[in-house]
């Protein structure tokens, strides 16, 4: 199970919200510390929403209600471990047909071969599944170039050595289907997963790990590392690595 680690006095809250807007009975104090929880989840506005583990904490000191499930801001929150049923199983891109164009949501046609915008190693086909699994939005396609700037910057961190592509974009429907958590962050497009010809995924995650920080998460597996964009720190280890 995941473990929330809070690394200032913070205060969490029924909705996601600044705590001003909120009553007495809406919101508790949450000392700095460790404290071992079942799930967490993105939220909006800088939030993350996490359910407490009633057997392993004192809810009813952390607000009469003993309610289990509150929202604190991400800028205060780090969390370690994987999730409950999160193990993604996907593979490497089939050949895609040199020329072939597609229309990016939001940016227009690209070749599927063509570099993804600003970068010069990651193309839209390795993002996109061979161009099986196009953006939904331009919101996606806006978090898919973050991530694929991010991934030339560890690519330079890591000697230059190459990046096999095995796992980008997944919309919902697909992220389920292969078992990714259904709050993944494959589903809006600033996660990818990968691997490093001789490298093992341990050691790329190691290497990673001090420069990544609070940027996102950081996890391996077997034959892969995962990185995403979600701008709080997030670490875990898949099941059979």
């Amino acid at each position: 199970m995941p473990t929330l680690t809070v690394s200032a006095p913070t205060i969490l809250k029924r909705s996601p919200v600044q705590s001003a807007l909120l009553g007495a009975d809406e919101k508790a104090s949450l000392a700095a510390g460790d404290y071992p929880i079942l799930a967490y989840a993105d939220a909006t506005d800088s939030h993350i929403v996490v359910t407490f583990d009633p057997a392993k904490n004192d809810l009813a000191a952390l607000h009469p209600s003993g309610r289990n499930t509150w929202h604190l801001y991400s800028g205060h929150a780090a969390v370690e471990g994987n999730l409950p049923g999160n193990n993604p199983k996907d593979a490497v891109i089939k050949k895609v047909t040199k020329g072939t164009v597609v229309a990016i949501a939001g940016l227009g046609p690209r070749g599927l071969l063509s570099p993804v915008d600003g970068c010069q190693n990651f193309t839209w086909a390795e993002l996109t599944k061979g161009g099986s699994r196009m953006p939904a939005n331009a919101s996606v396609s806006k978090h898919m170039v973050g991530i694929a700037k991010a991934l030339e910057q560890a690519r330079t961190l890591l000697g230059d050595r190459s990046f096999i592509i095995t796992s980008g974009y997944r919309p919902p429907a697909v992220n389920a289907a292969i078992g990714g958590a259904s709050g993944s962050r494959h589903t809006v497009g600033d996660a990818v997963d990968f691997a490093v010809p001789g490298m093992r995924p341990k050691d790329v995650y190691a290497a990673l790990n001090p420069w990544w920080g609070s940027r996102g998460g950081l996890a391996y597996g077997r034959g892969f590392t995962h990185i995403d964009l979600r701008g709080y720190r997030a670490r875990w280890q898949y099941p059979g690595a």
